[in-house]
Parts: C-alpha cells; sequence; structure tokens
C-alpha cells in the first residue's frame, strides 16, 4: 500500500469568511500530521512596499487571531491573480495540501464553486482540500439593504 507523504499545507486566505472557515481544518490537519501550515493571502491591486507591510501586519494579526503559532508557520503575501500566486505558493512550499474556503450558493449555481477555487483544484500541484461555507442572509443584513433601497 502506498502512503502519501505531505509535508506541509497551504492555506489562502482573503480574510473572507468563507476562507475563514476553512482555517479550523487547516490548523487540525497540520497539528495532526506534524507540518507546517503556509499561509498566503495575494492582492491584485497596489504593489507598494506601504502596502505590503500594512497586509504582512494584517496576516500576522489575523494568525495571532486564531492561534497559530508563528514560530512553526508561516505567513506570505503575494501580489498577481490569486489562483496563479496560490498554485506558485503551494509549489514553492512543496505543499502536499491546499486546504481553501469557497461560498456556498443557492440556486443553479450551487454546483459550481469559485472561479479562484476551480481553477486551483483544476492545477494544483496536490489535493486540495475544499471547506464551503452557505451564505446565509441574516434578518439584519435583509432589512439594512431594504432600509437603503427605501
Amino acid at each position: 500500500m502506498n502512503h502519501v507523504k505531505i509535508s506541509s499545507i497551504l492555506y489562502p486566505t482573503d480574510f473572507s469568511e468563507s476562507s475563514g472557515a476553512a482555517l479550523p481544518h487547516a490548523k487540525f490537519l497540520a497539528e495532526q500530521l506534524g507540518v507546517p501550515l503556509h499561509v498566503v493571502y495575494v492582492q491584485e491591486g497596489d504593489h507598494s512596499q506601504a502596502n505590503y507591510q500594512v497586509l504582512l501586519h494584517r496576516l500576522q494579526r489575523y494568525l495571532e487571531e486564531h492561534e497559530v503559532d508563528p514560530k512553526t508557520n508561516s505567513a506570505t503575501v503575494r501580489y498577481g491573480s490569486a489562483a496563479d500566486e496560490i498554485l506558485e505558493a503551494a509549489r514553492e512550499a512543496y505543499a502536499g495540501l491546499i486546504v481553501m474556503g469557497t461560498h456556498g450558493r443557492s440556486g443553479l449555481t450551487s454546483v459550481f464553486l469559485g472561479s479562484v477555487t476551480q481553477q486551483v483544484m483544476k492545477n494544483a500541484p496536490c489535493p486540495v482540500y475544499v471547506v464551503r461555507t452557505e451564505m446565509r442572509e441574516t434578518k439584519h443584513k435583509a432589512a439594512d439593504r431594504r432600509a437603503v433601497h427605501l
């Protein structure tokens, strides 16, 4: 029987609720396998050094809030196309697994994942574990939206 050896896990985040839902899965798997978690945030716009420092600080705070140990795990900010940069980060980290979140949709679109997730799954150099979150609208959000349109 062949065994798969996972030497690291890549967790891409955009700080959204859906990507956040995947973090506990990524942490659990990394802890159980005893491997580092590589966290990546991809910025498509401003590539300035000041913006990089702001984003890196935000990413580090995000990981502190979610108790991801910076001594055994890494955090990186990259620039470019989200899917392309996630795939490149996976290759560079020799990731054996990518753990990422995606939005749940209602109706016909429920059969489709987000475009970034689809691209990553199609081209990943390793398995991709996708955590799907339902996008549910709370009564407060619906009421706020109606109030804005009145």
